[in-house]
């Protein structure tokens, strides 16, 4: 994401911003290849909000605080921005500030989804192991992992615009070995619930037996959920990380500094995973089962307000997703 390079020559200090000296990843944007694409993912990007926006209203009509949704919003929201400013940058290439915000917003919405990601793998911790009963070392477990996720995002932000607005080799090193370290520690953030929740879920001497049994394909379900997440969230931080450790030269681009790459890897996996936590709310595996009862107890033609409760029942609130934590 950074435009930062031990190995390339320093810049007469003349102009500031700098123009570009490394490759971006997606390369420059132009206006017949990125605007039509951009266009597209806007559109779903908007699609996604909507859907977790009436999610959203649902679980407050149910008397449920759906902290995921309005999570999802937010990114989505930050990914529409960054798209909007890429359609900006391909129309306005000179433009360098554009060039600025348009890559620090590429890079900064992502945290949401680690968040988001951090707090489930949490609750399934304290559903389903004997952890369950220490909150406190739990709560500030995760409370220190989120600190960590922003403040990654803090180094990542500032490094790479200051980057920008430096020429010497020395500070264009400075500024790479800050965006290294938070590239690689949001990776390994982004894993840590997949061998975390599976040592604890998994190994007799810490899971919940009688919990797992008690809920059994909801169980199973939020499990899957969670490894799909973790294993798409894991692998665009991957390559983001990847491609910030093989720095190279503006005019020499490697094959995954691509546009494909950039959409295939980035975009396209973040769409996929807002639609796959929506479509998780609808999963009939966690569905509530006192809703379900009352909804195929109820006559078939009833008044309005009987239809309105059918409809709400076959949504899963985010209890039923995510789990309530005890």
């Amino acid at each position: 994401m950074s435009p930062t390079s031990t190995n390339t020559s320093p810049l007469p200090p003349d102009e500031k911003p700098y123009a570009l000296r490394i490759a971006m990843l997606g390369g420059v944007p132009t206006p017949g290849v990125d605007i039509p694409i951009c266009a597209i993912f806007i559109l779903l990007f908007t699609i996604a909000a909507i859907i977790h926006t009436i999610l959203f209203v649902l679980d407050r009509r149910r008397a449920h605080r759906d902290l995921f949704s309005l999570l999802f919003q937010s990114f989505c929201i930050a990914r529409i921005a960054a798209l909007g400013t890429r359609i900006a940058w391909a129309c306005h290439p000179s433009n360098l500030s554009i060039t600025i915000v348009a890559n620090i917003l590429t890079a900064a919405g992502f945290i949401i989804i680690i968040i988001a990601n951090l707090f489930f793998a949490r609750r399934v911790v304290r559903d389903y192991t004997l952890f369950g009963d220490h909150r406190k070392i739990l709560r500030r477990t995760c409370r220190f992992l989120v600190f960590c996720v922003i403040a990654c995002l803090a180094m990542l932000v500032s490094a790479a615009a200051e980057s920008f607005f430096k020429h010497s080799l020395h500070s264009l090193g400075e500024m790479k070995k800050i965006i290294l370290f938070a590239a690689t520690l949001l990776t390994v953030i982004a894993f840590l619930p997949l061998p975390l929740v599976g040592v604890l879920v998994y190994l007799p001497a810490f899971r919940d037996s009688d919990g797992i049994a008690r809920d059994g394909p909801r169980f199973e379900a939020r499990m899957q959920l969670l490894v799909a997440t973790t294993l798409l969230v894991t692998l665009e931080a991957g390559f983001r990380c990847g491609v910030t450790y093989d720095a190279r030269d503006v005019n020499q681009p490697g094959w995954f500094h691509h546009k494909a790459c950039l959409y295939c890897l980035v975009f396209l996996l973040d769409t996929v995973l807002v639609f796959l936590y929506a479509l998780a709310r609808i999963d009939p595996r966690v569905v509530f089962q006192a809703a379900r009862k009352e909804s195929l107890g109820s006559e078939v033609g009833g008044n309005m307000e009987q239809r309105k409760r059918k409809f709400i029942d076959r949504v899963n609130t985010e209890i039923d997703v995510f789990g309530s934590g005890r």
